[in-house]
């Protein structure tokens, strides 16, 4: 029973009863918790419509509630009280569903009652209790598509599927037409693989309701069960007419050639996704970078994939990320040129941003434009100066240049840091730069400046171990630093050499040879260093084959044979054959 007719009620109640009160029960008093209370007992009929009053004229949920569940106590059959106690949202659903079917046992015939336990044993999945309850209502009331829908559904769940479709074919009978049971209908049909029927049923429907979109999405999903493919692709076509910007019916088009592998048509309604404001951009993003990954079918779309970026940039002006992919795109492709003059030519727009000139200095590099990447770091640094990746990018440029000058640029980047990671980190650069240079000393100083601003710098504790386990000193502090840096990044295959190396040099081989094989399986035995240490390590062990095979193996990846057989003699004359 619905508010409105509460309230209406009410106020009738009001008018007549408290007139009635004044004239049979002068003494009647209010008591603390609003209930009516006299010396004479009162009906229960108007103790339920005093409840009836607290909850619609006053708004007092929980003051009826307890009237309500005192007349229960009084007389726990009171089916008034019983329903509308299962009506409230402050009673648990358990005891909801309690009062409810309390209500309906005290009076069967009453429709609401019925309905009201009928619809909360559906909610609480309890459809063998509900199916009783639902024919029992339909007794009541025959002309509620509710009622059938349920009751379909509960013989469909019991694989009664002809049962349920029986429910539904009487429902057209006593209320006609309705297109949401004539649906469920035809679904019904579909799992029974009776397909003929399915279809005379989504005609019906489409015929009944000629601009509901989805009956014509029904029948074509109905036509393509059977592979009546042009006339299914005629109904999903006729459901796009109906309403272009509907979401539902794009990607239903879409995928329907997908399947179909036409790609000229599937990446007409492709665009339409992308430019569609109902998609949201995260799926939109996933979606087109799943092409790309994908590399057959991003070979065979190239140009159409193409299309579908340019159609994200027009209607995402203010997301530069696909200014970058298109320029990646053009790379991909082969249009190194187009490229970089497409992605330069942004850089002077007034959104522009750091990660812009970080792409475009490492476009520059991929396709060894050095005169434009030194143009672009530069301007990159001096607009975006916070960008530690500029720096680095910058930094390793002048390494190939000047080594004096790249540890300048260093010096510059950290003036201009803004954080403590930031200034490790350059002050780590410019500490590999001077050993390189020959001075260890001066390395070491800015290795402990950088350890101090972050003493989890990883790259740097790696070169700090390394270089100590090189000069043999220090050997326990080069231990620690090493276990500490794989710790951090315990997947680093270089990382993983140093501490073996440290190992070696402590003289604990067997352990270093465990460590070295992890290092090579990260690395895929392709790095010449690190082939040429597990050698050493090989032959510490006396596993003097092994070793030259190793040494053999560095060579053919890059190792320089001459400073290797160098090498090999020297470990020969300092005794190590063993």
């Amino acid at each position: 029973m619905n508010r409105l007719f509460y309230t209406f009620s009410a106020l009738i109640v009001v008018v007549f009863s408290t007139a009635f009160m004044a004239i049979e029960h002068p003494t009647v008093l209010i008591n603390d918790v609003g209930e009516l209370r006299s010396d004479d007992s009162l009906s229960l009929t108007r103790r339920h419509v005093e409840a009836v009053k607290r909850l619609t004229i006053h708004r007092d949920s929980l003051g009826a509630e307890r009237m309500w569940r005192n007349i229960v106590k009084d007389e726990g059959d009171y089916a008034p009280a019983l329903y509308n106690l299962s009506k409230l949202n402050s009673v648990q659903d358990a005891e909801a569903l309690m009062y409810a079917g309390k209500a309906y046992n005290a009076d069967k015939q009453n429709k609401w009652y019925t309905e009201n336990y009928a619809l909360m044993l559906v909610r609480s999945n309890r459809m063998n209790e509900a199916l009783p309850v639902l024919q029992q209502l339909l007794l009541l009331d025959n002309e509620q598509p509710l009622v059938y829908y349920y009751l379909a559904y509960i013989y469909a769940t019991r694989n009664e599927l002809n049962r349920a479709i029986e429910v539904l074919d009487s429902a057209v009978m006593r209320i006609g037409i309705n297109s949401h049971l004539e649906g469920m209908k035809r679904h019904l049909l579909v799992t029974n693989h009776r397909y003929d029927e399915a279809i005379d049923v989504s005609r019906r429907i489409v015929d009944e309701h000629p601009y509901d979109i989805n009956a014509h999405i029904d029948l074509g999903e109905t036509y393509e069960l059977i592979n009546m493919d042009s006339l299914a692709l005629a109904s999903y076509e006729t459901a796009y007419r109906l309403d272009t910007t509907r979401a539902e019916t794009i990607v239903q088009l879409l995928e329907f050639h997908t399947t179909r592998g036409d790609s000229h048509e599937r990446f007409k309604y492709e665009n339409k996704i992308f430019a569609h404001n109902d998609i949201t951009l995260d799926i939109k993003e996933e979606r087109l970078y799943s092409f790309m990954s994908d590399v057959a079918f991003y070979r065979d779309n190239y140009f159409s994939i193409g299309g579908v970026i340019q159609t994200l940039i027009e209607h995402y002006p203010t997301h530069r990320q696909f200014l970058r992919t298109y320029a990646h795109h053009l790379y991909n492709g082969g249009m190194n040129d187009e490229a970089i003059a497409y992605f330069r030519a942004h850089l002077s727009d007034a959104d522009v941003t750091a990660d812009d000139y970080e792409y475009a200095v490492a476009l520059d590099a991929a396709v060894e434009r050095y005169d434009l990447l030194e143009q672009d770091v530069k301007r990159g640094v001096e607009l975006f100066s916070e960008s530690m990746e500029l720096w680095n990018f910058y930094f390793i440029y002048m390494l190939s240049e000047d080594i004096t000058e790249a540890i300048n640029v260093m010096e510059q980047a950290l003036q201009c840091a803004t954080n403590d990671e930031d200034r490790s980190f350059a002050l780590g650069c410019i500490g590999h730069c001077y050993y390189d240079l020959g001075d260890v000393n001066t390395c070491y100083k800015y290795y402990k400046k950088a350890l101090k601003y972050n003493p989890n710098n990883a790259d740097v504790l790696n070169g700090y171990a390394y270089y100590l386990s090189l000069s043999g000193k220090n050997l326990d502090k080069a231990l620690a630093m090493s276990e500490q840096a794989i710790e951090l990044e315990p997947n680093n295959a270089n990382y993983i050499d140093t501490h073996a190396w440290v190992l070696h040099r402590l003289g604990r081989n067997q352990e270093a040879k465990i460590y070295m094989r992890q290092a090579l399986l990260l690395s895929g035995q392709t790095d010449a260093s690190l082939l040429a240490h597990y050698g050493d390590i090989l032959w510490a062990l006396g596993e003097k084959f092994m070793a030259e095979t190793y040494w053999q193996k560095a060579v053919e990846n890059g190792y320089d044979e001459q400073d290797m057989q160098a090498h090999i003699e020297e470990m020969k004359l300092q005794g190590n054959d063993r």
